[in-house]
């Protein structure tokens, strides 16, 4: 059986000399165009696919000055394009606690606990990506976790990102208690026996406690955007439509300018970051085939 290679030509493309040429052989390459049968031949010339088609493509090209690379068998198709992505927080994810296959109680604290061992005191510990409805329903509370963070403050979000689970620690640096009202557009969770916060907030009530959490450094949102873009690619995606905020759309362009941007980005910057939008000059907002802005991101519910 073959294999199946994601081809991910825009990683080379990117950094690729324009006079260059790469002929890849002995491949399977899908185009996707009806009635056309697989193809062993993808010819580029810099930064263009000039040729897909059969071996009789090689005597276009004066094989001495080209590169070949020999597919033996592999299966190759266009890159994927995935419509809606959150690239950066992709990229702070992958090295966050991973509580999305938790079955239980029991597994989603242990999870916690061996993380936050590893952990600097005192440090934050976010992520989580977890779902209830692994284990029946039951929404987690801080009492699971209190014990098991030690002196972290934690704030581990569901996998919608609509709503957040924060230990005792977090909900006291935020100034939750039993007293606190919802704010507009969220809910704090409160038991209903004893009306203290049960550790559950949701969407506008997350901010209390996001607002707490330090913002990246400008090189730990570059290693971010590093491992998503490994990650990406690995997958064989090679075009995201980004949602993303300014300070994101920053970190795009600082990889664009160290040649560390090889999947093109359209990005729809947040509302909240409007008036920086508007400020910036047309270049910056139009950009090129790599990088650009193709709208806004609005909230309504």
């Amino acid at each position: 059986m073959n294999r199946l290679l994601y081809l991910i030509l825009v990683s080379t493309l990117y950094a690729m000399n324009p006079n260059s040429i790469i002929i890849y052989t002995n491949a399977n390459i899908w185009t996707g165009v009806e009635g056309h049968p697989l193809h062993s031949v993808l010819i580029l010339n810099g930064d263009k696919i000039a040729a897909v088609g059969g071996e009789e493509l090689l005597s276009n090209f004066n094989k001495s000055e080209a590169e070949i690379i020999d597919l033996k068998g592999a299966f190759v198709v266009p890159g994927f394009i995935d419509n809606h992505t959150h690239l950066m927080a992709g990229g702070f994810q992958l090295v966050q606690v991973k509580l999305r296959y938790a079955q239980d109680r029991d597994q989603f604290v242990e999870t916690l606990k061996q993380f936050a061992e590893k952990v600097p005191s005192g440090r934050w510990i976010t992520g989580g990506r977890w779902d209830h409805e692994n284990w029946g329903g039951e929404l987690p509370r801080k009492e699971w976790i209190d014990n098991a963070v030690g002196d972290h403050p934690v704030f581990v979000s569901r996998l919608d990102g609509h709503m957040g689970l924060a230990n005792s620690i977090a909900l006291k640096m935020a100034g939750i208690s039993s007293e606190t009202p919802d704010p507009d557009g969220g809910t704090i969770i409160k038991d209903d026996l004893t009306g203290e916060p049960t550790g559950i907030l949701k969407d506008e009530a997350m901010t209390l406690v996001f607002d707490l959490i330090p913002e990246p450094s400008v090189e730990e949102s570059d290693e971010a955007f590093d491992r998503a873009m490994e990650h990406i690619l690995a997958l064989g995606v090679t075009h995201v439509q980004d949602m993303c905020s300014w300070s994101d759309f920053e970190t795009y362009l600082r990889a664009q300018k160290r040649g560390a941007l090889r999947a093109r980005i359209h990005t729809f910057i947040y509302d909240w970051d409007w008036e920086l939008l508007k400020s910036q000059n047309d270049a910056i907002i139009k950009g090129d085939d790599w990088l650009s802005i193709a709208g806004v991101k609005l909230f309504v519910d």
